[in-house]
């Protein structure tokens, strides 16, 4: 490798060399453009020097370009990237290709925009004294998440006229602002989540800058996620197992949602528990314990651990165990139990409601009327299916009583059933002495003027008297087993009932109805004809007879049908008649 190759290294190999250094190299800014700068130095007075070359790079001592200027001594290297800082240094060589030492190394800082940078090290220039901006310090801006505010130390240095800010990739600044004298800037649009690297330098009113600033960094915030409240959170019940819950909720619309949280607790507002369930919309929980309250909310949340907040708390008492309520037959009504007779009775389809519950029953009894049915008394062993129930009434008395019977099984809920049934006490010996009708008066309908006789039989312990009622009032000297009306009139419609009594008691007929008729003519309606068939209802007094006749020349008529109103008259031949036509009149 010859020598020339391996100045592009940062460290020179060592090659012999028998030229001396050249002498000062100076930097300047073309009017080509502010990407590219022009070098320029004294002509080398040593003996066979043939031309040289001009090495260059983005650090101090590590050179990664080379041009080669020939015999001129100036040269414009371009191609610069903006806000770079460019570090270069020359070497004279001769026809032998032996090359002098690295000349003094002079800086270059490639402007941004209108920013005219020229910085030299080197004589015979002197430029002045511009010393590094001190105590750069960048902090978040509190009215703007997208900037960043940076502020320093004035400087002291003679002359200076104001201060830039350089900033972008680590000491590589595509974007600069000028802050003039103020010793603090904001800097706006920065893009969420980036990383900013700033630098700042002073300059003076010759448009000298200094060396860049010690570089700080600044990560613009990521702003949160919109992640809304999670909605209609809800909690249902299981419905064979109260120990268990479905709690469910609305999927949420929010972007970036990876997943739920959980949260419960015993306590309103304190949850003991949480977890994370995934992108589902409802979870079973398990293990509640009975008659505790559980308080449960949801939240969303995204990849990067963003949470929303709580959704509106719901709530869920826990229920006991749901018991089978326990069983009892029906029992039926005892109608006639005579007085002062002790009875009992059969109870059965006794059970705890469940073969799985084995619970002790216990049978309890409780009488409407404690007077007439007192302290009833139950007979049963638990869990046999069959008990009784002994009880005897009031010592003469007589009158009905509901007997309930309750069966229970002790149980938190659910744990009763119970039946009732009534019991009526009677004097049986006394009823068999009551009159007891055994032919009840019925309905009549007749026509005014004509006799109707009303009439019932009866039993029982004679002699019995009679008060015949008319709409409920007795009539005077109507005091037979019969009554009749002669000539009756519309007046005597109505109903007629009679009472009678013996020495053991009273007893009351039905009421039967009277309808005088003063106007018995029938009324032919609802003519229908189709089919071949023809008919008609006759309406007239229910109960009494209609002839229908008809005629094909209404001078002959011929009856066809007899019966008792109201009923319907069907010719089925009609058909086989050009015409024919009918009447209908009351038969005595």
């Amino acid at each position: 490798m010859s020598c020339i190759a391996n100045r592009l290294k940062a460290v020179r190999s060592a090659c012999h060399f028998l030229l001396m250094t050249m002498l000062a190299l100076l930097v300047q800014l073309p009017a080509s453009g502010q990407q590219s700068v022009a070098l320029s130095w004294n002509p080398s007075s040593d003996a066979g020097v043939a031309g040289y070359r001009i090495y260059y790079g983005g650090a101090s001592g590590t050179y990664t370009n080379v041009l080669d200027a020939g015999s001129a001594t100036s040269i414009t290297v371009s191609g610069l990237v903006a806000g770079s800082t460019n570090y270069f240094s020359a070497t004279e060589y001769d026809a032998g290709t032996n090359e002098s030492s690295y000349s003094s190394e002079v800086v270059y800082v490639a402007p941004i925009g209108a920013h005219n940078s020229i910085i030299t090290n080197l004589p015979p220039n002197n430029p002045p004294v511009l010393n590094t901006v001190s105590n750069l310090v960048v902090a978040a801006n509190p009215t703007n998440a997208n900037s960043a505010i940076l502020s320093w130390n004035a400087s002291t240095d003679s002359g200076v006229a104001g201060y830039r800010i350089y900033y972008g990739a680590s000491l590589n600044y595509t974007n600069f602002v000028d802050a003039g004298p103020a010793t603090n800037v904001t800097i706006y649009g920065l893009a969420s989540g980036s990383t900013n690297y700033f630098s700042a330098t002073e300059y003076d009113g010759s448009t000298n800058e200094s060396d860049y600033s010690s570089e700080v960094s600044y990560v613009v915030p990521v702003p949160a996620p919109v992640l809304n409240v999670v909605a209609n959170v809800a909690v249902t019940g299981n419905p064979t197992n109260n120990t268990k819950v479905t709690l469910s909720w609305t999927p949420s619309t929010d972007a970036g949602v990876v997943g739920y949280q959980i949260f419960r607790g015993t306590a309103s507002g304190n949850f003991s528990s949480t977890l994370n369930v995934g992108l589902i919309s409802s979870l079973v929980v398990t293990g509640l314990v009975a008659g505790t309250t559980n308080f449960f909310s949801v939240r969303e949340f995204n990849a990067a651990w963003n949470e929303s907040d709580m959704s509106p708390e719901v709530r869920w008492l826990v229920p006991f165990p749901v018991n089978a309520a326990p069983t009892l037959n029906a029992i039926a009504d005892v109608p006639n139990l005579n007085v002062n007779t002790s009875q009992t009775i059969s109870l059965s389809g006794i059970t705890s409601g469940s073969s799985s519950e084995k619970q002790t029953l216990k049978i309890t009894v409780v009488s409407s009327n404690p007077t007439l049915i007192p302290t009833p008394k139950v007979t049963y062993t638990s869990p046999n299916t069959t008990g009784s129930l002994t009880y005897k009434p009031g010592y003469n008395l007589t009158g009905t009583a509901t007997i309930t019977v309750t069966v229970n099984d002790g149980g938190a809920n659910n744990n009763t059933i119970s039946r009732s049934f009534n019991v009526t006490v009677v004097n049986q010996a006394l009823l068999a002495a009551l009159p007891k009708i055994t032919k009840q008066v019925t309905n009549t309908t007749t026509l005014a003027g004509k006799s109707v006789s009303l009439s019932v039989a009866v039993t029982g312990k004679t002699p019995f008297k009679y008060q015949w009622k008319f709409n409920g009032t007795n009539l005077p000297g109507a005091t037979s087993s019969s009554l009749t009306l002669s000539s009756a009139k519309a007046a005597n419609s109505g109903a007629y009932s009679v009472q009678v009594s013996n020495s053991a008691g009273v007893t009351n007929s039905i009421q039967a109805l009277v309808t005088v008729v003063t106007n018995p003519a029938p009324t032919i309606v609802t003519p229908v004809l189709g089919n071949g068939k023809f008919s008609f209802q006759i309406t007239g007094v229910p109960g009494l007879k209609y002839v229908v006749t008809a005629s094909t020349d209404f001078k002959k008529w011929t009856p066809v049908q007899t019966n008792t109103a109201p009923f319907t008259f069907t010719q089925t031949n009609a058909a086989s008649y050009a015409q024919r036509y009918y009447r209908s009149y009351y038969l005595p």
